[in-house]
C-alpha cells in the first residue's frame, strides 16, 4: 500500500453545530495529521453557520476534506452518504460535538496499516466533569477471533461496545451493503451492531482515541429528546431485530435486551404518562413477540410483566402513572 491510499475514513454528520465543530476538525486536520486520512463532512441541512466552518477548513486540508452539502435526513443520511464516497481502508463516524485525540489519530492511522481485521476497537472516553474511559481487558495489537469477544461476560464488555469505539474494515460494510435508517434518530445503534454478525476478526488498539462529550443540551437520550423522538428508536430496534440474528445470550442478544429494558421502562415510567399514540409498542411486540420469544420473556421478567400486560390489556398510560406512584418505581425495578 503507497502513502497515497486513504487508510482511514472518517464520516462527521454535522447539523447546526457551530458551536462545536471547530474543535471537533481541529483534532483531525491539524498539520501533522497524515494526507491518507479521507475526511467526509457532511453538512445535513444546517442553518447556522456549519457549512461555512467546513469550508474553512476544506481551503486549509483540502487534501484530506470533502464535502457533502444535502438537506437534513438526520443521522443515517449522513452515513450512507459518507459510505458511498468513502476511499479508505477503513471506516467510522465522528459526531461534530465530540473531537478526536490528534496523537492518538496519527497512531491509530499507522496501526491501521499493519492489520486486516474486519473490526478494530479503541477504548471509549466518555467527558463530563470527571473523564471516564471504557477499556477492554484483552492484549493489544494482537488479531483475535470475534469469537474470543463473544465468549467474554457482556458485562465486560458492553461499555466499550459503541459507536465511538468501533472502527470497521470499508470493506465489509459496503460487501454486506450496510444502509442505515434515514429520517430518524438512534441509528448509531445499526452502525455498530448490524455489521457485528459479519466480522470474523478484531483487534484492540490500546489508544484513547474517541473523546465522546456528554452532558450537552439537546442530545438524543436526554429524557426531552427521547420524549419526542422514541417512536424514532422503536423504528431502529426494529431496524436491527430484522437484520441480526439475536442467538440467546449472544452479544447482539443481551444488547438488544438492555436496549429493550431502558426503552421500556422509560416509557413506562418517565415519560409519557398520558401518551395515548403507542405505534412504536406496536411495532416492538409484533417484532420482538414472534420472532425473538426469548428476547420478549426476558424484557417481561425484568419489567415485572407490564410490557406483557399492556399489549394484553390495551390499558394506557394513565394506568401505569399512577401505579407509579402508588407502589414507587425503585420497588418495581429492585423487587
Amino acid at each position: 500500500m503507497n502513502n497515497s491510499e486513504k487508510i482511514l475514513s472518517i464520516v462527521v454528520p454535522t447539523y447546526n453545530m457551530e458551536k462545536y465543530l471547530h474543535s471537533c476538525l481541529d483534532s483531525i486536520t491539524k498539520e501533522d495529521v497524515p494526507s491518507n486520512l479521507d475526511i467526509i463532512l457532511v453538512n445535513d441541512g444546517s442553518t447556522d453557520y456549519s457549512l461555512q466552518i467546513m469550508q474553512e477548513y476544506e481551503k486549509r486540508r483540502p487534501d484530506i476534506i470533502t464535502i457533502i452539502d444535502k438537506p437534513n435526513g438526520h443521522y443515517g443520511s449522513c452515513i450512507n452518504a459518507g459510505l458511498s464516497i468513502a476511499k479508505g481502508k477503513y471506516f467510522r463516524p465522528l459526531d461534530a460535538d465530540d473531537w478526536v485525540n490528534t496523537d492518538a489519530l496519527i497512531d491509530f492511522i499507522k496501526k491501521l496499516k499493519t492489520t486486516n481485521a474486519d473490526l478494530v476497537i479503541t477504548p471509549r472516553t466518555e467527558i463530563t466533569n470527571q473523564k471516564k474511559i471504557f477499556s477492554l481487558n484483552i492484549e493489544e495489537n494482537n488479531l483475535f477471533l470475534i469469537n474470543n469477544l463473544r465468549s467474554k461476560n457482556i458485562n465486560d464488555i458492553s461499555g466499550i461496545l459503541s459507536m465511538h469505539s468501533m472502527t470497521y474494515r470499508l470493506e465489509l460494510l459496503k460487501n454486506h451493503h450496510l444502509t442505515l435508517l434515514e429520517g430518524v434518530c438512534y441509528t448509531d445503534m445499526e452502525y455498530y451492531l448490524i455489521p457485528l454478525q459479519y466480522s470474523k476478526t478484531f483487534i484492540f488498539f490500546n489508544l484513547e482515541l474517541y473523546q465522546y462529550r456528554l452532558g450537552r443540551e439537546g442530545q438524543s437520550m436526554e429524557t426531552a429528546q427521547f420524549e419526542k423522538n422514541r417512536h424514532h428508536l422503536a423504528m431502529v430496534i426494529n431496524s436491527i431485530l430484522n437484520k441480526t440474528p439475536m442467538y440467546l445470550n449472544s452479544i447482539e442478544y443481551n444488547i438488544m435486551l438492555n436496549q429493550l429494558i431502558r426503552y421500556y421502562g422509560m416509557v413506562l415510567f418517565n415519560i409519557i404518562s398520558n401518551d395515548t399514540d403507542n405505534k412504536d409498542m406496536k411495532i416492538l411486540y409484533s417484532s420482538i413477540k414472534h420472532t425473538q420469544p426469548h428476547l420478549w420473556t426476558e424484557i417481561n421478567k425484568a419489567l415485572h410483566f407490564f410490557p406483557f400486560i399492556w399489549n394484553i390489556t390495551g390499558i394506557n398510560f394513565n394506568f401505569y402513572s399512577k401505579l407509579k406512584f402508588a407502589i414507587g418505581k425503585k420497588q418495581l425495578f429492585h423487587s
